[in-house]
Protein backbone atom coordinates (compact mmCIF):
# COMPACT_ATOMS: atom_id res chain seq x y z
CA UNK A 1 0.00 0.00 0.00
CA UNK A 2 1.09 3.83 -0.74
CA UNK A 3 2.17 5.80 1.67
CA UNK A 4 -1.09 7.01 3.45
CA UNK A 5 -1.99 11.00 3.99
CA UNK A 6 2.16 11.96 4.66
CA UNK A 7 2.65 14.63 7.18
CA UNK A 8 -1.15 15.02 7.63
CA UNK A 9 -0.85 17.17 10.47
CA UNK A 10 1.60 19.64 8.83
CA UNK A 11 -1.61 20.87 6.87
CA UNK A 12 -2.92 22.95 9.72
CA UNK A 13 0.18 24.73 9.28
CA UNK A 14 0.21 25.56 6.01
CA UNK A 15 -38.37 42.94 6.16
CA UNK A 16 -40.37 43.60 8.26
CA UNK A 17 -43.76 42.23 8.33
CA UNK A 18 -46.12 43.60 6.03
CA UNK A 19 -47.97 46.46 6.23
CA UNK A 20 -51.08 45.14 7.85
CA UNK A 21 -49.86 43.70 11.21
CA UNK A 22 -52.01 43.04 14.15
CA UNK A 23 -51.09 45.55 17.40
CA UNK A 24 -49.50 44.11 19.89
CA UNK A 25 -51.19 42.85 22.92
CA UNK A 26 -51.38 46.85 25.05
CA UNK A 27 -50.98 47.35 28.65
CA UNK A 28 -53.11 46.97 31.39
CA UNK A 29 -56.56 48.94 30.65
CA UNK A 30 -57.12 52.21 32.19
CA UNK A 31 -58.47 51.41 35.69
CA UNK A 32 -55.94 48.75 36.46
CA UNK A 33 -53.73 49.47 39.56
CA UNK A 34 -50.63 51.17 38.52
CA UNK A 35 -47.47 50.51 39.53
CA UNK A 36 -46.07 52.87 42.43
CA UNK A 37 -44.08 55.57 41.05
CA UNK A 38 -40.00 54.45 41.30
CA UNK A 39 -36.74 54.99 39.16
CA UNK A 40 -36.49 52.65 35.95
CA UNK A 41 -33.34 51.53 37.27
CA UNK A 42 -35.11 49.81 40.01
CA UNK A 43 -36.12 45.85 40.12
CA UNK A 44 -39.72 45.49 40.83
CA UNK A 45 -40.65 41.83 42.28
CA UNK A 46 -44.32 41.13 42.35
CA UNK A 47 -46.02 38.71 44.73
CA UNK A 48 -47.77 35.38 43.90
CA UNK A 49 -51.16 37.36 43.55
CA UNK A 50 -50.04 40.59 41.64
CA UNK A 51 -48.81 38.30 39.14
CA UNK A 52 -51.38 36.43 38.45
CA UNK A 53 -53.95 38.91 38.51
CA UNK A 54 -51.43 41.13 35.87
CA UNK A 55 -51.07 37.55 33.72
CA UNK A 56 -55.18 37.21 33.89
CA UNK A 57 -55.67 41.19 32.39
CA UNK A 58 -52.60 40.29 29.83
CA UNK A 59 -54.13 37.05 28.93
CA UNK A 60 -57.64 38.42 28.15
CA UNK A 61 -56.42 41.08 26.26
CA UNK A 62 -54.71 38.38 24.33
CA UNK A 63 -57.66 36.58 23.65
CA UNK A 64 -59.35 40.18 22.45
CA UNK A 65 -55.88 40.35 19.96
CA UNK A 66 -56.21 36.70 19.01
CA UNK A 67 -59.72 37.55 17.93
CA UNK A 68 -59.02 40.57 16.17
CA UNK A 69 -55.79 38.43 14.53
CA UNK A 70 -58.45 35.94 12.87
CA UNK A 71 -61.30 38.63 12.00
CA UNK A 72 -58.22 40.17 9.92
CA UNK A 73 -56.16 37.79 8.60
CA UNK A 74 -57.70 34.30 9.13
CA UNK A 75 -59.41 33.89 5.96
CA UNK A 76 -56.46 34.74 3.81
CA UNK A 77 -54.35 31.08 4.99
CA UNK A 78 -51.82 31.10 1.97
CA UNK A 79 -50.34 34.03 3.57
CA UNK A 80 -51.08 34.04 7.23
CA UNK A 81 -50.93 31.19 10.10
CA UNK A 82 -52.55 32.87 13.26
CA UNK A 83 -53.03 30.81 16.58
CA UNK A 84 -53.47 32.52 20.22
CA UNK A 85 -50.19 34.70 20.43
CA UNK A 86 -48.75 33.45 17.37
CA UNK A 87 -49.02 35.42 13.97
CA UNK A 88 -46.85 33.96 11.22
CA UNK A 89 -46.61 35.62 7.57
CA UNK A 90 -45.85 33.40 4.83
CA UNK A 91 -44.44 36.64 2.21
CA UNK A 92 -42.75 38.43 4.71
CA UNK A 93 -40.99 35.39 6.39
CA UNK A 94 -41.43 36.73 9.63
CA UNK A 95 -43.50 35.17 12.86
CA UNK A 96 -44.69 37.78 15.80
CA UNK A 97 -45.12 35.60 19.16
CA UNK A 98 -46.54 37.63 22.20
CA UNK A 99 -45.12 37.41 25.23
CA UNK A 100 -44.45 39.04 28.36
CA UNK A 101 -41.05 40.24 31.18
CA UNK A 102 -40.82 37.48 33.74
CA UNK A 103 -39.02 40.31 36.07
CA UNK A 104 -36.22 38.38 36.52
CA UNK A 105 -33.83 40.09 38.58
CA UNK A 106 -30.76 41.70 36.43
CA UNK A 107 -27.68 39.72 36.74
CA UNK A 108 -29.24 36.76 37.77
CA UNK A 109 -28.11 33.48 36.00
CA UNK A 110 -30.36 33.28 32.50
CA UNK A 111 -30.63 29.61 31.33
CA UNK A 112 -33.08 30.91 28.66
CA UNK A 113 -34.25 33.98 27.05
CA UNK A 114 -37.68 32.62 26.01
CA UNK A 115 -39.94 29.96 27.74
CA UNK A 116 -43.92 28.16 27.99
CA UNK A 117 -45.78 29.38 29.88
CA UNK A 118 -46.26 25.91 32.17
CA UNK A 119 -42.08 25.71 32.15
CA UNK A 120 -41.58 26.52 35.82
CA UNK A 121 -38.46 28.07 34.89
CA UNK A 122 -39.93 31.76 35.11
CA UNK A 123 -36.46 32.79 37.57
CA UNK A 124 -34.04 32.26 34.93
CA UNK A 125 -35.73 33.51 32.48
CA UNK A 126 -36.14 36.83 30.59
CA UNK A 127 -39.57 36.34 28.77
CA UNK A 128 -42.75 34.13 28.92
CA UNK A 129 -45.27 33.58 26.20
CA UNK A 130 -49.06 32.59 26.15
CA UNK A 131 -48.45 30.67 23.27
CA UNK A 132 -48.42 26.80 23.08
CA UNK A 133 -44.79 24.92 21.47
CA UNK A 134 -47.29 23.27 18.99
CA UNK A 135 -48.17 26.56 17.40
CA UNK A 136 -45.03 28.04 17.67
CA UNK A 137 -43.97 24.83 15.72
CA UNK A 138 -46.95 25.79 13.20
CA UNK A 139 -46.19 28.49 12.05
CA UNK A 140 -42.33 27.72 11.56
CA UNK A 141 -43.39 24.75 9.31
CA UNK A 142 -45.71 27.55 7.32
CA UNK A 143 -43.03 29.38 6.51
CA UNK A 144 -41.71 26.13 5.09
CA UNK A 145 -38.55 26.00 7.10
CA UNK A 146 -37.48 22.19 7.85
CA UNK A 147 -36.68 21.17 11.63
CA UNK A 148 -33.27 20.76 12.70
CA UNK A 149 -31.84 18.45 15.70
CA UNK A 150 -30.57 19.00 18.57
CA UNK A 151 -27.40 18.69 20.17
CA UNK A 152 -27.37 15.07 21.56
CA UNK A 153 -24.58 14.46 23.99
CA UNK A 154 -25.33 10.49 23.73
CA UNK A 155 -25.41 10.32 20.02
CA UNK A 156 -21.98 12.61 19.56
CA UNK A 157 -24.01 15.19 17.80
CA UNK A 158 -22.04 18.36 20.21
CA UNK A 159 -23.46 20.61 17.62
CA UNK A 160 -26.97 21.92 17.08
CA UNK A 161 -28.18 21.83 14.03
CA UNK A 162 -30.70 24.50 12.28
CA UNK A 163 -31.58 27.08 9.86
CA UNK A 164 -30.67 30.33 12.15
CA UNK A 165 -33.11 33.29 12.59
CA UNK A 166 -32.78 36.51 13.97
CA UNK A 167 -35.06 37.58 17.37
CA UNK A 168 -36.24 41.45 17.95
CA UNK A 169 -38.02 41.87 20.74
CA UNK A 170 -40.29 44.89 21.51
CA UNK A 171 -41.18 45.87 25.27
CA UNK A 172 -44.33 47.73 26.50
CA UNK A 173 -43.96 49.48 23.39
CA UNK A 174 -40.12 50.41 23.52
CA UNK A 175 -38.46 50.08 20.00
CA UNK A 176 -37.33 46.82 18.50
CA UNK A 177 -34.20 45.67 19.46
CA UNK A 178 -32.33 42.09 19.31
CA UNK A 179 -33.25 40.25 21.72
CA UNK A 180 -30.29 38.50 22.57
CA UNK A 181 -29.25 41.88 24.24
CA UNK A 182 -31.23 41.11 27.33
CA UNK A 183 -28.79 38.85 28.27
CA UNK A 184 -25.28 39.02 29.66
CA UNK A 185 -22.23 37.35 29.54
CA UNK A 186 -20.81 36.87 33.05
CA UNK A 187 -16.82 36.72 31.95
CA UNK A 188 -17.71 40.26 30.24
CA UNK A 189 -20.40 42.01 31.81
CA UNK A 190 -21.45 43.26 28.55
CA UNK A 191 -24.79 42.52 26.69
CA UNK A 192 -24.42 39.40 24.22
CA UNK A 193 -23.72 39.83 21.00
CA UNK A 194 -26.77 39.30 18.38
CA UNK A 195 -25.71 35.93 16.94
CA UNK A 196 -29.46 34.32 15.94
CA UNK A 197 -30.96 31.31 17.35
CA UNK A 198 -31.16 27.70 15.36
CA UNK A 199 -34.60 26.33 14.32
CA UNK A 200 -34.92 23.06 15.91
CA UNK A 201 -38.61 21.83 15.65
CA UNK A 202 -38.60 20.71 19.42
CA UNK A 203 -40.15 17.21 18.44
CA UNK A 204 -43.26 18.47 17.26
CA UNK A 205 -45.78 15.33 15.45
CA UNK A 206 -47.83 15.22 12.50
CA UNK A 207 -51.15 17.09 13.30
CA UNK A 208 -49.96 18.96 16.31
CA UNK A 209 -51.00 15.73 18.37
CA UNK A 210 -48.10 17.05 20.71
CA UNK A 211 -45.33 18.57 21.22
CA UNK A 212 -42.23 17.48 23.57
CA UNK A 213 -41.83 21.26 24.74
CA UNK A 214 -44.86 21.55 25.54
CA UNK A 215 -45.29 18.20 27.64
CA UNK A 216 -41.61 17.50 28.93
CA UNK A 217 -38.14 19.05 29.09
CA UNK A 218 -37.84 22.84 30.46
CA UNK A 219 -40.71 24.89 28.03
CA UNK A 220 -37.78 26.38 26.34
CA UNK A 221 -37.88 28.14 23.28
CA UNK A 222 -34.54 30.29 23.47
CA UNK A 223 -32.52 28.61 25.74
CA UNK A 224 -28.54 30.45 26.34
CA UNK A 225 -27.09 26.55 26.45
CA UNK A 226 -27.91 23.55 24.54
CA UNK A 227 -31.20 22.05 25.26
CA UNK A 228 -31.91 18.89 24.07
CA UNK A 229 -35.86 19.47 24.40
CA UNK A 230 -36.38 22.54 22.77
CA UNK A 231 -37.76 25.34 20.08
CA UNK A 232 -34.38 27.01 19.16
CA UNK A 233 -30.81 26.38 19.83
CA UNK A 234 -27.79 28.60 20.54
CA UNK A 235 -25.90 28.46 17.25
CA UNK A 236 -22.89 26.83 19.33
CA UNK A 237 -21.61 24.26 21.31
CA UNK A 238 -22.96 25.24 24.83
CA UNK A 239 -23.07 22.13 26.97
CA UNK A 240 -24.70 23.12 30.24
CA UNK A 241 -22.48 21.73 32.66
CA UNK A 242 -19.94 23.74 31.07
CA UNK A 243 -21.93 27.11 30.66
CA UNK A 244 -23.72 26.98 33.56
CA UNK A 245 -23.74 30.51 35.26
CA UNK A 246 -22.11 32.03 32.62
CA UNK A 247 -25.11 33.62 30.91
CA UNK A 248 -26.46 36.54 33.02
CA UNK A 249 -30.08 38.55 32.29
CA UNK A 250 -28.61 41.69 31.35
CA UNK A 251 -28.83 44.96 33.56
CA UNK A 252 -31.16 46.43 30.54
CA UNK A 253 -33.60 43.26 31.20
CA UNK A 254 -37.00 44.96 32.03
CA UNK A 255 -37.35 45.25 35.68
CA UNK A 256 -41.11 44.84 35.81
CA UNK A 257 -42.62 41.41 35.55
CA UNK A 258 -45.34 40.55 32.91
CA UNK A 259 -44.38 43.60 30.83
CA UNK A 260 -46.46 43.03 27.31
CA UNK A 261 -43.71 41.86 24.87
CA UNK A 262 -43.71 40.92 21.18
CA UNK A 263 -40.70 38.99 20.00
CA UNK A 264 -40.23 38.77 16.08
CA UNK A 265 -38.27 35.86 14.13
CA UNK A 266 -36.96 36.57 10.78
CA UNK A 267 -34.46 33.98 8.48
CA UNK A 268 -31.06 35.61 8.69
CA UNK A 269 -30.03 36.98 5.17
CA UNK A 270 -28.44 34.64 2.79
CA UNK A 271 -26.70 34.32 -0.27
CA UNK A 272 -29.07 33.63 -3.60
CA UNK A 273 -26.77 30.72 -4.29
CA UNK A 274 -26.65 28.99 -0.76
CA UNK A 275 -30.53 29.50 0.50
CA UNK A 276 -29.39 27.15 3.80
CA UNK A 277 -27.02 27.79 6.28
CA UNK A 278 -27.10 24.04 6.86
CA UNK A 279 -24.71 21.63 4.61
CA UNK A 280 -24.14 18.11 5.31
CA UNK A 281 -21.28 16.64 4.22
CA UNK A 282 -19.81 13.10 4.13
CA UNK A 283 -16.48 12.80 4.30
CA UNK A 284 -14.64 9.60 3.56
CA UNK A 285 -11.28 8.49 4.04
CA UNK A 286 -9.46 6.02 1.82
CA UNK A 287 -6.07 5.46 1.32
CA UNK A 288 -6.55 7.25 -1.87
CA UNK A 289 -7.42 10.21 0.23
CA UNK A 290 -10.39 12.31 1.18
CA UNK A 291 -13.69 12.23 -0.65
CA UNK A 292 -16.55 15.01 -0.32
CA UNK A 293 -20.21 13.60 -0.68
CA UNK A 294 -18.70 10.91 -3.19
CA UNK A 295 -16.59 13.00 -5.53
CA UNK A 296 -13.28 11.64 -6.33
CA UNK A 297 -10.41 11.65 -3.63
CA UNK A 298 -8.34 14.38 -3.23
CA UNK A 299 -5.52 15.19 -0.99
CA UNK A 300 -5.87 16.28 2.17
CA UNK A 301 -5.30 19.73 1.88
CA UNK A 302 -7.03 20.41 -1.21
CA UNK A 303 -10.29 19.04 1.32
CA UNK A 304 -9.31 20.80 3.66
CA UNK A 305 -9.67 23.98 1.69
CA UNK A 306 -13.41 22.52 0.21
CA UNK A 307 -14.73 22.24 3.79
CA UNK A 308 -13.55 25.43 5.04
CA UNK A 309 -15.09 27.12 1.92
CA UNK A 310 -18.84 26.08 2.93
CA UNK A 311 -18.21 28.99 5.08
CA UNK A 312 -15.73 31.29 3.64
CA UNK A 313 -17.52 30.90 -0.02
CA UNK A 314 -21.12 30.46 1.20
CA UNK A 315 -21.96 31.31 4.48
CA UNK A 316 -22.78 27.76 5.47
CA UNK A 317 -22.10 25.75 7.88
CA UNK A 318 -20.80 22.31 7.21
CA UNK A 319 -21.90 19.37 9.28
CA UNK A 320 -19.20 16.90 8.53
CA UNK A 321 -20.28 13.05 8.92
CA UNK A 322 -17.07 11.35 8.80
CA UNK A 323 -16.07 7.45 7.97
CA UNK A 324 -13.12 5.57 6.50
CA UNK A 325 -12.43 2.30 4.37
CA UNK A 326 -11.14 -0.40 6.27
CA UNK A 327 -7.62 -0.15 5.03
CA UNK A 328 -6.95 2.85 7.10
CA UNK A 329 -4.21 2.22 8.94
CA UNK A 330 -5.15 3.52 12.78
CA UNK A 331 -2.26 5.10 13.04
CA UNK A 332 -3.84 7.60 9.89
CA UNK A 333 -7.23 7.83 11.74
CA UNK A 334 -5.54 9.12 14.29
CA UNK A 335 -3.53 12.01 12.46
CA UNK A 336 -6.64 12.54 10.89
CA UNK A 337 -8.60 12.68 14.07
CA UNK A 338 -5.99 15.01 15.73
CA UNK A 339 -6.33 17.59 12.73
CA UNK A 340 -10.03 17.28 12.30
CA UNK A 341 -10.24 18.24 16.33
CA UNK A 342 -8.04 21.67 15.46
CA UNK A 343 -10.37 22.55 12.27
CA UNK A 344 -14.01 21.42 14.71
CA UNK A 345 -14.80 24.90 15.97
CA UNK A 346 -17.13 27.88 15.17
CA UNK A 347 -14.68 30.29 13.41
CA UNK A 348 -14.24 27.62 10.54
CA UNK A 349 -17.78 26.50 10.28
CA UNK A 350 -16.46 23.23 10.05
CA UNK A 351 -18.88 21.16 12.53
CA UNK A 352 -18.23 17.17 13.01
CA UNK A 353 -21.39 15.78 13.29
CA UNK A 354 -22.45 12.24 14.74
CA UNK A 355 -20.79 9.33 13.46
CA UNK A 356 -22.70 7.32 10.65
CA UNK A 357 -24.04 4.03 11.32
CA UNK A 358 -21.39 1.34 12.34
CA UNK A 359 -18.52 3.99 12.63
CA UNK A 360 -17.15 5.70 16.33
CA UNK A 361 -16.66 9.17 17.04
CA UNK A 362 -13.70 10.32 15.22
CA UNK A 363 -12.56 11.51 19.36
CA UNK A 364 -12.46 7.54 20.12
CA UNK A 365 -8.94 7.43 18.59
CA UNK A 366 -7.83 10.42 20.99
CA UNK A 367 -8.19 9.35 24.50
CA UNK A 368 -6.86 10.46 27.68
CA UNK A 369 -3.18 9.51 27.97
CA UNK A 370 -2.92 8.85 31.50
CA UNK A 371 -6.02 6.49 31.15
CA UNK A 372 -3.33 4.18 29.40
CA UNK A 373 -1.91 3.90 33.30
CA UNK A 374 -4.88 1.79 35.14
CA UNK A 375 -3.63 3.03 38.57
CA UNK A 376 -5.03 6.51 37.19
CA UNK A 377 -8.29 5.37 35.91
CA UNK A 378 -11.29 6.47 38.16
CA UNK A 379 -12.91 3.01 37.31
CA UNK A 380 -11.92 -0.08 35.16
CA UNK A 381 -13.37 -0.95 31.85
CA UNK A 382 -12.39 -3.95 30.31
CA UNK A 383 -9.88 -3.89 27.53
CA UNK A 384 -9.67 -5.26 24.40
CA UNK A 385 -5.81 -5.81 22.98
CA UNK A 386 -4.87 -6.19 19.69
CA UNK A 387 -1.36 -7.80 17.96
CA UNK A 388 -0.07 -9.11 15.06
CA UNK A 389 2.12 -12.47 15.99
CA UNK A 390 4.94 -13.01 14.20
CA UNK A 391 2.64 -15.37 12.12
CA UNK A 392 1.09 -12.45 10.10
CA UNK A 393 -2.69 -12.92 12.17
CA UNK A 394 -3.61 -10.64 14.62
CA UNK A 395 -4.42 -11.76 18.39
CA UNK A 396 -6.73 -10.78 20.53
CA UNK A 397 -7.23 -10.42 24.44
CA UNK A 398 -10.06 -9.65 26.78
CA UNK A 399 -8.24 -8.11 30.14
CA UNK A 400 -10.77 -7.59 32.90
CA UNK A 401 -9.78 -5.36 35.54
CA UNK A 402 -11.44 -5.86 39.09
CA UNK A 403 -10.94 -3.52 42.17
CA UNK A 404 -9.90 -5.31 45.58
CA UNK A 405 -10.57 -2.43 48.29
CA UNK A 406 -8.96 -2.68 52.05
CA UNK A 407 -9.48 -1.35 54.65
CA UNK A 408 -8.98 2.38 55.27
CA UNK A 409 -7.11 2.33 51.32
CA UNK A 410 -7.46 5.47 49.15
CA UNK A 411 -6.81 3.22 46.20
CA UNK A 412 -7.55 -0.24 45.41
CA UNK A 413 -5.39 -3.06 44.92
CA UNK A 414 -5.63 -4.15 41.16
CA UNK A 415 -6.50 -7.80 40.06
CA UNK A 416 -5.85 -7.68 36.46
CA UNK A 417 -6.88 -11.07 34.30
CA UNK A 418 -6.40 -12.07 30.73
CA UNK A 419 -8.48 -13.96 28.37
CA UNK A 420 -7.07 -14.72 25.22
CA UNK A 421 -10.19 -14.20 22.53
CA UNK A 422 -10.79 -16.42 19.28
CA UNK A 423 -13.43 -14.52 17.38
CA UNK A 424 -15.43 -11.41 17.18
CA UNK A 425 -18.37 -13.70 18.68
CA UNK A 426 -15.97 -15.35 21.45
CA UNK A 427 -14.65 -11.79 22.55
CA UNK A 428 -18.99 -10.49 22.77
CA UNK A 429 -19.65 -13.47 24.83
CA UNK A 430 -16.57 -12.93 27.19
CA UNK A 431 -17.10 -9.64 27.57
CA UNK A 432 -20.78 -10.08 28.55
CA UNK A 433 -19.05 -12.38 31.16
CA UNK A 434 -16.33 -10.45 32.43
CA UNK A 435 -17.52 -6.68 32.32
CA UNK A 436 -18.19 -4.69 35.54
CA UNK A 437 -22.36 -4.53 35.56
CA UNK A 438 -23.66 -1.65 33.47
CA UNK A 439 -20.55 -0.48 32.50
CA UNK A 440 -20.56 0.77 28.52
CA UNK A 441 -16.97 1.57 28.38
CA UNK A 442 -14.43 -0.41 26.48
CA UNK A 443 -10.75 0.51 26.07
CA UNK A 444 -8.74 -0.51 22.93
CA UNK A 445 -5.52 -0.77 22.32
CA UNK A 446 -4.38 -1.47 18.75
CA UNK A 447 -0.32 -1.59 16.62
CA UNK A 448 -0.42 1.96 14.54
CA UNK A 449 -0.08 -0.31 11.61
CA UNK A 450 -3.25 -2.03 11.97
CA UNK A 451 -5.77 -1.90 9.26
CA UNK A 452 -9.01 -0.62 10.88
CA UNK A 453 -10.67 -3.75 9.17
CA UNK A 454 -8.83 -5.92 11.59
CA UNK A 455 -10.88 -4.70 14.35
CA UNK A 456 -14.15 -3.63 13.09
CA UNK A 457 -15.56 -6.65 13.65
CA UNK A 458 -14.56 -6.30 17.71
CA UNK A 459 -16.34 -3.01 18.16
CA UNK A 460 -19.31 -4.13 15.63
CA UNK A 461 -20.28 -7.20 18.16
CA UNK A 462 -20.14 -5.23 21.13
CA UNK A 463 -21.37 -1.79 20.07
CA UNK A 464 -24.97 -2.41 21.62
CA UNK A 465 -23.89 -3.24 25.16
CA UNK A 466 -20.56 -0.83 25.26
CA UNK A 467 -20.87 2.06 22.98
CA UNK A 468 -18.32 3.67 24.58
CA UNK A 469 -14.85 3.25 22.98
CA UNK A 470 -11.57 4.34 23.33
CA UNK A 471 -9.10 3.73 21.34
CA UNK A 472 -5.31 4.09 21.87
CA UNK A 473 -3.03 3.90 19.32
CA UNK A 474 0.69 2.54 19.65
Amino acid sequence: MKAFLPAVLSLFAAAALAQEEVAPVAPAPAGEPAPAESSEDEWHPMTEDEENAAKAVLSAALDESFAAAKEKFGADTNRYFVARGVLADREARTVRLDAFATGIRPGAIAEFLLITLNSGHEYESVFQTFALAADIARAFEFLGVPPGLPADFSAYRFWPRGERFEVEAEVDGAPAVPAEGFLMEASTQKPREPAGFLWIGGGWTEGGVSNTVDFSGPGSILPSYNEPVTLFDVPRRAPQNEVYQSCLAGENAPRRAILPTVLTFRPEARPADAPSRVRPVALRLSPEGFSIDGADPVPPAEALKALRAFRTDRAQDAYVSFSWDDAAPLADLRAVAQLLRMVDTEETGIRVDAPPEGFPYYQALLPRDEWRDRAARYSQPCELRLARGEDGAVAATLVAIGEIWKDDALKPDLDVKEFPVANADDFRAKLAEKAPAGMKALLVFVPGALPYGELRPYLDAVRATHPLVQIFVD
